[in-house]
């Protein structure tokens, strides 16, 4: 029997397949990505993890004692580190806490957001199922990219973040949780996960694109 991760993954593999193509990404890889571009991402994606980070400990919250504990488990191994790259980054651009802070959720980031936010307000499985593709794509991201190499300093810095985040296990405890809620789920929810994981994978798409396009309210 196909486990629900494996059917929701094969369903969103050429959603997946623009992200790891995505021209943010190949600029990176040649130096050509203005850095204005690489700046305002790096400021939307803080905002997306320190809110990232709050979702999980909700969702901790809604669960019993071994499934919260995976999910805490994650969020010290994983968000931690991510957050504490990140800084390491905004130092290497130049950008402030008050720049950060003063920057706007974008459109995209906005809509992600609140995208999880409705998930989780559904229900701590179709919540799970809304969080998980960040942290799996960035791992497949990450492993088709690991090898690469940008002339740009700071674009390299990232890419060796990838290279370890290639070998990082730590996403595969919350894969195996989202099977065993999806096993318990009835059809009406088991739906809604698909669909929460579909969307969310949509909106990582969108992610590299609000970047590349500097995406401001209007």
């Amino acid at each position: 029997m196909v486990k629900f991760s494996e059917q929701v993954h094969h369903d969103t593999k050429e959603l997946w397949q623009k992200s790891f193509d995505h021209p943010f990404i190949r600029e990176m890889v040649t130096g050509e990505l203005p850095e204005d571009k690489f700046k305002f991402y790096v400021i939307q994606d803080y905002h997306y993890l320190k809110v990232f980070d709050q979702l999980h400990l909700k969702l901790a919250q809604l669960l019993p004692g071994p499934q919260r504990q995976v999910v805490k488990d994650y969020v010290q191994n994983l968000t931690v580190d991510e957050l504490e790259a990140r800084n390491h980054t905004f130092q290497k651009l130049g950008i402030s806490q008050d720049e950060w802070a003063q920057t706007p959720l974008a459109p995209a980031n906005y809509n992600y957001l609140n995208h999880m936010r409705h998930s989780l307000a559904t229900s701590p499985a179709v919540g799970l199922a809304s969080f998980l593709p960040c942290p799996w794509l960035y791992v497949e991201l990450a492993t088709h990219w690991q090898h690469a190499t940008s002339p740009v300093e700071v674009y390299d810095d990232f890419f060796q973040t990838y290279e370890e985040a290639a070998h990082d296990k730590s996403t595969v405890p919350m894969i195996e949780l989202m099977d065993q809620l999806a096993a318990q789920a009835d059809p009406a929810e088991k739906t809604a996960m698909a669909q929460a994981f579909v969307r969310s994978s949509y909106y990582e798409l969108q992610f590299w694109q609000m970047a590349y396009a500097n995406q401001q309210w209007k």
